[in-house]
């Protein structure tokens, strides 16, 4: 197929622009353990439960709790190919959510099965990654 002038003008106008939003566009379905940053859970009282949910927000439904004082592993958007890329999502009010596991379930590194993850409040985590 042949582009008319027309065609190729709009071809070579828009393709930075696509190219620049793949670039920079996170793909949150990589859930990977490759590089990946840890996280104590923080809350008052220790020993009392911090929600795991299906979604970044309160809206989502709970799938599972962990104990304040216990360790999460904070999932990484794998195809970064440099230093850790901590999957994140920001709430309607502000608040950065990260997407967690409470295992190593199977193989120590790559994807995390859907069972597995889960999302916790920025301010339930202190977060630990590597340089």
């Amino acid at each position: 197929m042949k582009l008319t002038t027309k065609q190729s003008l709009i071809a070579v106008a828009i393709a930075p622009i696509i190219a620049s939003f793949i670039q920079t566009t996170p793909r949150a379905n990589a859930q990977s353990l490759d590089v990946n940053c840890s996280a104590e859970i923080i809350g008052n009282q220790r020993g009392s439960q911090v929600n795991i949910r299906s979604g970044a927000g309160t809206r989502s439904r709970v799938i599972d709790s962990v104990s304040v004082g216990n360790q999460v592993i904070i999932l990484n958007d794998g195809d970064r190919s440099v230093g850790p890329s901590p999957l994140r999502q920001v709430d309607t009010q502000g608040k950065s959510w990260y997407m967690i596991t409470k295992t190593r379930e199977g193989k120590p590194y790559g994807l995390v099965p859907a069972r597995d993850r889960g999302w916790i409040r920025e301010d339930f985590l202190q977060l630990s990654c590597p340089p």
